[in-house]
């Protein structure tokens, strides 16, 4: 028991010191050096747009809902697994439809990957997206009230998993991996290689 105590504690030191070295603030500035206005605009106005549409489709479309969705845990579950239904949808399409790719390619442009690359998008990509994932959420009976819930969560998860070798060295979270979206995986759909070009959407 105390070898394993030992071993346990050795891991969390572990882990502790990864967060401690990860440096985001250091990586911020080291990485993302742009135009204070344009990032307002790119990033803090343009959201306040997306957010608009978002609120402005879905009443349209929640009214011609094909059946409602109770707020238990499993309505949970059932709207989180529809999020990410639609998310691939427009996600795949942003790669393999030309228009699409050129609203979504700048996300794909910087050749590092740490997490600022996340706040790397053209302004105009959220209005796709909204226009794709809206009407199946709504058709299929996920509440507005949910949909918000879960923009912040995957936005939160979505900017995290951007995070290069300066914070996590392969960036793989062991049993997470069969479960959830990690760094390692996302490294790979932001790979440059012909190999892992496409994949993992």
């Amino acid at each position: 028991k105390d070898s394993q105590g030992k071993n346990t504690g050795a891991k969390a030191l572990i882990v502790f010191k990864r967060v401690i070295n990860a440096r985001f603030i250091t990586m911020f500035l080291k990485y993302y050096k742009t135009n204070f206005l344009a990032r307002v605009f790119n990033e803090y106005i343009s959201k306040l747009f997306i957010i608009f549409v978002y609120i402005e489709m879905m009443p349209v479309f929640h009214q011609y809902a094909f059946f409602s969705v109770p707020e238990t845990w499993w309505g949970w579950l059932y709207a989180y697994l529809m999020w990410e239904l639609s998310y691939w949808i427009w996600h795949y399409l942003g790669h393999r439809v030309r228009l699409f790719w050129c609203l979504h390619a700048p996300h794909h442009a910087p050749a590092t990957m740490n997490l600022t690359v996340a706040w790397v998008h053209f302004f105009a990509e959220g209005y796709y997206t909204a226009a794709v994932q809206v009407p199946i959420l709504m058709l299929f009976g996920v509440s507005p009230e949910v949909v918000a819930i879960i923009l912040v969560i995957d936005g939160t998860w979505g900017t995290f998993i951007h995070c290069g070798e300066d914070a996590f060295k392969n960036g793989r979270f062991g049993w997470m991996e069969k479960l959830f979206i990690t760094p390692s995986h996302h490294r790979v759909h932001h790979a440059r290689n012909p190999l892992y070009m496409d994949t993992n959407f």
